[in-house]
């Protein structure tokens, strides 16, 4: 066993975004930029109160992906901690035009643990999203991907890991609701 200190990982769905409030009212999808769809008036909210919730943490870096819905979430809580918000492409979800879930997997999973390598011993947070978490923690050994619907990490939801030896333990998570399946 190593004398490391583990690297400390808050791993984060976005807060609601107006694509997510659409397809849960069940209308159509809202067409979106290169940058994704803006955060919901609730979505502003939530981003808000996460940045409150995780106001203690000594966060050492926050990263996000492009994407407007994962920035704006990251945005609230490198303001609440006077923090500096990069901007990581390969955190983006998937575009199903140009990969399958597979590619995407791996296209995140590089990056996170990139993350991990340049920040060892630290506490990080990435704000990212639901469909790339779930592949994520299909890599780590959970559930396959294809079990977990759209919605079984709530947004802003998060996990929260201890990170030693290319080894994830789960120390909290909020928001998860792993193998909840649509009827």
């Amino acid at each position: 066993m190593s004398d490391k200190k583990p690297t400390i990982l808050y791993l984060i769905r976005h807060a609601q975004s107006v694509g997510n409030l659409s397809v849960e009212k069940g209308l159509e999808y809202p067409a979106e930029t290169e940058f994704g769809s803006d955060l919901s008036e609730l979505g502003e909210q939530q981003a808000l109160e996460l940045a409150n919730e995780l106001s203690n943490i000594p966060f050492d870096a926050l990263y996000s992906s492009h994407l407007h819905r994962a920035e704006k979430t990251a945005q609230a809580l490198a303001h609440r901690k006077n923090l500096t918000l990069t901007i990581v492409r390969d955190l983006q979800e998937a575009d199903p035009r140009t990969e399958n879930g597979e590619i995407a997997r791996d296209r995140f999973v590089s990056a996170v643990n990139e993350l991990i390598r340049n920040h060892e011993g630290q506490t990080i947070a990435v704000v990212a999203h639901g469909f790339v978490i779930r592949t994520f923690l299909n890599h780590l050994g959970h559930e396959g991907f294809e079990a977990f619907d759209i919605g079984t990490i709530d947004n802003t939801g998060y996990l929260h890991f201890e990170v030693s030896e290319d080894v994830f333990r789960v120390i909290k998570t909020k928001g998860l609701h792993p193998g909840k399946r649509k009827e």
